[in-house]
C-alpha cells in the first residue's frame, strides 16, 4: 500500500530495562520506511497528553514495541504504535507509530 513511498533507511534499536530501570540497547536493525517531520499533541496510552516531533510508518511485519529507538539523521522514541488496517480486514497494511525526538544518546552509533 504504502511500500512505494518507503525510502528511507531507518535503523531500529531495541531497548530494555535492567534490574535498576536504565534502558539498555541491544540489537539492531534497519529496515525502509518514511519519515514525517510532524509537531502535535497525542493522546497517549495512559490517556495524558504527550508532544510529538513526527510520525513514521514501517511495513507490515516490523516489530516495535514503545520504547524501541529510530535511528535516521536524528533519534527518536516511539511512542505509540498504529497497526493499520483494512475496514472489515484482520492484515496488518503497515505499522504508524509517533515518535519523540530522544536527542543525541551514548552508545548508539
Amino acid at each position: 500500500m504504502l511500500e512505494n513511498w518507503f525510502n528511507t533507511d531507518i535503523t531500529l534499536v531495541t531497548t530494555t530495562r535492567n534490574n535498576y530501570g536504565d534502558l539498555t540497547y541491544s540489537a539492531q536493525t534497519t529496515v525502509k520506511g518514511l519519515i514525517l517531520n510532524h509537531s502535535a499533541i497525542q493522546l497517549s496510552d495512559r490517556k495524558e497528553q504527550e508532544m510529538t516531533d513526527s510520525i513514521c510508518w514501517l511495513p507490515k511485519g516490523t516489530t516495535v514495541t514503545t520504547d524501541t529507538l529510530l535511528k535516521t539523521d536524528d533519534t527518536f522514541r516511539i511512542i505509540k504504535i498504529v497497526k493499520a488496517k483494512r475496514a472489515g480486514s484482520n492484515t496488518v497494511e503497515f505499522v504508524k507509530c509517533y515518535l519523540q525526538s530522544a536527542g543525541q544518546i551514548a552508545g548508539i552509533s
